[in-house]
């Protein structure tokens, strides 16, 4: 699946630790993000996927948006693992 992205509209897979949510200083929404290398990401969209470790996402956002995004919980039963998705028109 990943190859056939790639190579129909030229995604990227980037791994790293996002430490930051950007958002439009125009309206708020959701415009990148920050790696924990200092690497920004420009972005269209920001889907959080990562389960029960989902409410560690609040963060991102600062204490202002991240109290407002609900709470999420589940049973922990694996290593931590997170897949994030990014989406940026080309």
């Amino acid at each position: 699946m990943y190859k056939y992205s790639q190579e129909s509209v030229g995604s990227k897979l980037v791994i790293g630790k996002v430490v930051e949510a950007i958002c439009s200083n125009v309206d708020g929404s959701i415009c990148g993000v920050k790696l924990e290398d200092g690497t920004t990401i420009d972005a269209d969209a920001l889907v959080v996927a990562c389960g029960p470790w989902s409410d560690a996402a609040r963060k991102w956002f600062g204490p202002e948006v991240g109290a407002k995004i609900p709470r999420m919980s589940g049973v922990k039963v694996m290593e931590k693992v997170a897949l994030i998705f990014i989406v940026s028109r080309l």
